[in-house]
C-alpha cells in the first residue's frame, strides 16, 4: 500500500508538468459549425480567415505598442495591430466590466475578444478586453470557452486605469507550457487611485497610495479551467504617480521585497 500512495503523489506532483505537453491548434479541434453561441463563432470566423494569437504572449505595454520602422511594412503593422485589438464581442449578462471605481458594476460600453490559436485540451481560449463608459478604464480578461461557445472560465490579466494615463496595474505572461503568470498592484484601501480632472481634462494619480503587489501562477487545465498553483505577496509600500506612470519598469521587474509565498495543493 505505501508503495501505491507513493506512485500516487508521484504521479500528481508530475501530473500540471505533463499538461503543457500536449498542445494543439485549435482549428484542428473544433469547427466553425461546432460553435452554437453567435458571437464566438462570428470572432471565430474572422480570426479563422485572418491569424490567431500566438503563444508565448507577454500580456503588457510591449503588446501594445509597436514600432512602424523600415524593417515593419504598413501592410504587416496593420495586420498585427488587428489581431492585438480583437473583434467586437458582446454577450448579455456579461461577467466582464471596467470601471474606474471598483464599486461601479456598470456595464462596459465596448467589447472585444482576440483568440489565441493554441489549446491543451477541449477548449478555446482568448482575450476579452473591455473598456468603461467614459473610458476612463481598460481591462482584459483570459477566457476559455467549452466547443460549443459556453464560458467555461476566466481570471482577470491586465488593468489600465484611465487608458491614457499609463499605469498598469495588472500584467501577465501566458506561457507555451500553458502557465500564466499575473502581477497585480493591489491597492485595498482606495476604491480607484485615479480620478478624472474635468477643468483640466486630464487624469489625476492620487497620491501617496498604499499598495502591495502580488503575483500569482495559474495552470490552464485540459478542461479548460485555471487552477492555482503559487501566490507572493510583497512588503506594502507607498506608490507615487511617478512611479505608477513609468512604462519603463514592468511590474514583474519591480525589486519590492516579498513578504509570503504559498504554494496551493496540486
Amino acid at each position: 500500500m505505501k508503495k501505491v500512495a507513493i506512485l500516487i503523489i508521484l504521479i500528481m506532483a508530475s501530473g500540471l508538468s505533463m499538461y503543457g505537453q500536449n498542445s494543439y491548434k485549435v482549428t484542428s479541434l473544433v469547427k466553425l459549425s461546432d460553435i452554437k453561441e453567435k458571437n464566438l463563432q462570428r470572432v471565430f470566423y474572422v480570426f479563422s480567415k485572418n491569424e490567431f494569437l500566438k503563444l508565448p504572449i507577454n500580456y503588457d505595454i510591449s503588446f501594445f505598442v509597436y514600432q512602424d520602422n523600415n524593417s515593419i511594412s504598413r501592410d504587416d503593422f496593420e495586420h498585427t495591430r488587428a489581431v492585438t485589438q480583437g473583434t467586437s464581442y458582446r454577450i448579455s449578462n456579461s461577467p466582464f466590466y471596467a470601471n474606474l471605481d471598483k464599486r461601479d458594476k456598470r456595464p462596459p460600453i465596448e467589447t472585444v475578444l482576440s483568440l489565441i490559436e493554441d489549446t491543451n485540451g477541449k477548449y478555446i481560449m482568448g482575450i476579452v478586453r473591455t473598456w468603461s463608459a467614459l473610458h476612463d478604464m481598460d481591462k482584459h480578461w483570459l477566457v476559455t470557452f467549452n466547443f460549443a461557445g459556453a464560458i467555461i472560465d476566466y481570471i482577470p490579466i491586465c488593468e489600465w486605469p484611465g487608458t491614457c494615463s499609463k499605469a498598469r496595474t495588472m500584467e501577465a505572461q501566458i506561457n507555451k507550457d500553458f502557465t500564466v503568470n499575473v502581477q497585480q498592484l493591489n491597492f485595498p484601501e482606495n476604491n480607484y487611485i485615479i480620478q478624472f480632472d474635468s477643468i483640466k481634462r486630464n487624469f489625476i494619480h492620487l497620491d501617496n497610495l498604499k499598495g502591495q503587489r502580488i503575483d500569482t501562477k495559474y495552470q490552464i487545465m485540459p478542461d479548460g479551467k485555471f487552477k492555482k498553483l503559487e501566490e507572493a505577496y510583497y512588503q506594502p509600500q507607498i506608490y507615487t504617480p511617478d512611479m505608477l506612470k513609468s512604462n519603463e519598469t514592468l511590474i514583474r521587474y519591480r525589486r519590492e521585497n516579498i513578504k509570503e509565498k504559498k504554494i496551493f495543493q496540486q
